[in-house]
């Protein structure tokens, strides 16, 4: 039983990281009326933003958030002012093979800037562990289902109480 919870609660950290890029998907697809298959790769470029601008320290985390948050944002209103902006009257197959092309050009610039291999992130918190009983979660897994706890409820609040 010890193990099915600690699987259970690895579960439910890494599927709140998808339940996230779904969202975004959902809010493209909703707001927009287009599949950004960029989106993935967006969230890929504000990693590395915060991986290039994160100093060692203990605003190393914080700093990572933000950059990650603006350097995301820029790629992803360009794309949205470039790309998806002048396909927005036209047949939803045309932004969704645009936003593919989109994909695989910013996949394959930073694979050109950084390379193919994987680049391991800094620990930008302490990797302790966190006893639930049967159940452990390092500090890092805690933050990361907080995160995506509060973006789902800012997102929900953001939707409700506006009028768009």
């Amino acid at each position: 039983m010890d193990l099915f919870l600690q699987q259970l609660s690895n579960g439910i950290v890494i599927g709140s990281t998808y339940a996230v890029v779904s969202l975004g998907f959902a809010l493209a697809f909703t707001v927009l009326r287009v599949i950004n298959f960029a989106h993935p790769d967006i969230f890929m470029i504000g990693m590395f933003a915060g991986l290039f601008l994160a100093p060692t320290g203990p605003w190393a985390f914080v700093v990572a958030i933000i950059a990650g948050l603006v350097g995301s944002s820029i790629v992803g209103v360009v794309v949205e002012r470039t790309v998806l902006s002048p396909l927005r009257q036209r047949d939803i197959l045309m932004g969704l093979i645009a936003t593919l092309g989109v994909s695989i050009m910013l996949q394959n610039g930073m694979a050109l800037i950084v390379g193919p291999d994987p680049v391991p992130y800094p620990p930008l918190l302490p990797s302790t562990f966190i006893d639930l009983g049967p159940v452990f979660l390092t500090v890092r897994q805690v933050v990361n289902v907080g995160i995506c706890v509060a973006l789902f409820v800012l997102v929900s609040l953001y939707v409700r109480m506006t009028p768009y």
